[in-house]
């Protein structure tokens, strides 16, 4: 799992969660996954920019964009 979620570096990170997800049966667009991602944040308090989601690598909230897509930063 560790190694596919740092498969790619050319990718950002929430394209290879994508991808990650669609190897374990998941059908979501990139598109939905950074409309998720921006409202969860909001209901965080952890504003997700387009910048945020365009990274490679790095994210301003600890635990990174997995962690807030998840809820376990």
């Amino acid at each position: 799992d560790k190694y596919e979620a740092n498969a790619n570096r050319r990718k950002t990170l929430l394209e290879r969660a994508v991808a990650f997800a669609a190897t374990k049966g998941y059908d979501f667009t990139l598109d939905e996954a950074k409309a998720f991602a921006k409202a969860k944040g909001t209901e965080l308090g952890l504003p997700v920019t387009d910048a945020d989601l365009e990274r490679v690598d790095r994210f301003p909230h600890a635990g990174g964009v997995l962690g807030i897509l998840t809820g376990d930063f």
